[in-house]
């Protein structure tokens, strides 16, 4: 069924999947997904990126990934440029005073330490679905494919969805595709496209 949805069909679908999650199914599947990405990657002492969850989204709770990693490990968090279409990252230590800016999207108050996109080894990516081959379906904006497209060829790109992954989503040829996904349930590798 879901092959032959557009992009925008696939976006509300999942959406709506999302929507019907509890905090209860929100909280046990963010702590399953974070128990497998501990077990299957080596990343202490790695610069890592990892997003802020948008609770009113239903997204993904990374707080226990950050919380974990935050002590070997510098992670750096988005943020977006809505006017230049960019997204930066800045430091970000589990403690510091954040702020919702006018898209919803949390973001440290204070963004003194930024970080340059080659010096990144992974990162955590949010979105709603993958598909068998690793095509990402996020929320459209293209902050993402923009970013990656500066990281090196060696960045492990790791998808975060509560959804296993779907047949097919539509691609174009600026959409760069994930290296990984974790799902609470399932661990994928995908083969790095050239």
């Amino acid at each position: 069924m879901e092959s032959n949805l557009t992009k925008d069909n696939l976006r509300q679908l999942f959406v709506q999947k999302r929507n019907e999650l509890s905090e209860h199914e929100i909280k046990v599947q963010s702590e399953a997904l974070s128990k497998l990405i501990f077990n299957h990657f080596a990343l202490k002492g790695k610069v890592l990126s990892c997003f802020l969850t948008m609770a009113h989204k239903k997204e993904i709770d990374t707080s226990l990934l950050i919380s974990f990693f935050q002590a070997a490990n510098k992670i750096y968090v988005p943020v977006s440029n809505f006017q230049s279409g960019e997204m930066t990252h800045c430091r970000y230590v589990i403690g510091d005073e954040i702020q919702t800016n006018a898209f919803g999207i949390p973001e440290p108050v204070i963004q003194n330490e930024t970080s340059d996109p080659v010096d990144f080894y992974a990162v955590f990516i949010p979105l709603l679905v993958s598909d068998k081959s690793g095509n990402r379906l996020g929320y459209g904006k293209g902050f993402y494919d923009r970013f990656l497209a500066q990281c090196p060829p060696s960045l492990l790109k790791i998808g975060l969805s509560f959804f296993e992954p779907i047949e097919s989503v539509p691609f174009e040829t600026h959409d760069i595709a994930l290296t990984h996904l974790i799902t609470p349930h399932n661990f994928y590798e995908f083969p790095t496209k050239k």
